[in-house]
């Protein structure tokens, strides 16, 4: 699903972004760095807000976001016609096929992405993303 921000929605920020503070980024046995909770996450609960950064100072007006999110999920910026770096801990995220939490747009505001669970979340237990391709092919 393709979204473009509106001009109305650009230089509409949010006064604050909700910060993480269930989750920390350790060591973890999938891949380096993962992030897991801290303390047990409800399914729906917003984990996280981070802001999307044009590392090339593109025009955001007509910018593309669900783009970005889309390479995101797919773990390959460097053929992006658009490189974005989504900021927070969404570039610690380790990859599942069975995904405990997904990122979202807020349309409302302008270069934002909401961390969702997907289902509940025990404490300790690591979060992951579905990258959108299987790792093993």
């Amino acid at each position: 699903m393709s979204r473009i921000i509106t001009k109305g929605n650009v230089g509409v920020f949010k006064d604050k972004l909700i910060r993480p503070d269930k989750i920390e980024a350790r060591s973890s046995n999938i891949s380096g760095y993962g992030v897991f909770a801290i303390d047990t996450i409800e399914e729906g609960e917003i984990i996280e807000e981070c802001v999307i950064c044009d590392p090339m100072g593109k025009d955001y007006t007509n910018y593309d976001y669900s783009e970005a999110i889309s390479r995101f999920r797919q773990y390959s910026f460097s053929e992006d016609p658009h490189p974005a770096i989504i900021m927070g801990y969404c570039g610690l995220y380790n990859h599942s096929l069975n995904p405990n939490m997904d990122i979202e747009q807020d349309l409302e505001y302008e270069r934002v992405v909401r961390v969702i669970a997907l289902k509940r979340i025990s404490k300790n237990a690591e979060l992951y993303l579905d990258y959108g391709w299987d790792l093993s092919e």
